[in-house]
């Protein structure tokens, strides 16, 4: 849904992830926190105010859980700081570039590539600077990240 643009649906389905029962829930800690982070990018692609709490609170849930590497750390840092500071399109644009170069070169670690599996920020971040559809970088960038 998230892929397709249906980010009603994605919000839907993620709060039906997030808000499960921890005792009834066998779910693997991974998919619970990768859902914390698209439920972010979702929000925001939805046109919705992202609030600080939120990103602060889920920093928090992914530490405690032992789940927050690098570019989780700092994807969620330029969101909260960097990327809703700026109204100008051309500094908010900068700003992506620079969190697009961060994330490649944090991307090189072995333990960092992991994320990719769940969900490839770079394509995202091309999807806004090129103002296309994240459907159409994916395919265009269709290319193994290791």
């Amino acid at each position: 849904n998230f892929i397709f643009g249906n980010y009603k649906q994605t919000l839907f389905y993620l709060n039906k992830i997030l808000n499960r029962n921890k005792e009834e829930s066998l779910m693997r800690e991974d998919i619970y926190c990768y859902a914390k982070i698209l439920f972010i990018v979702t929000y925001y692609e939805a046109g919705k105010e992202v609030s600080e709490y939120l990103i602060k609170s889920t920093i928090n849930i992914l530490k405690d859980r032992k789940r927050l590497f690098g570019i989780e750390n700092m994807f969620l840092n330029y969101i909260r700081v960097k990327l809703f500071e700026y109204q100008d399109p051309e500094k908010y644009n900068d700003k992506l570039l620079e969190l697009k170069d961060k994330i490649m070169k944090l991307a090189k670690i072995t333990n960092e590539k992991k994320i990719f599996y769940y969900f490839d920020f770079i394509s995202w971040i091309e999807s806004k600077l090129s103002k296309k559809s994240f459907i159409e970088v994916l395919k265009e960038n269709h290319r193994p990240l290791f």
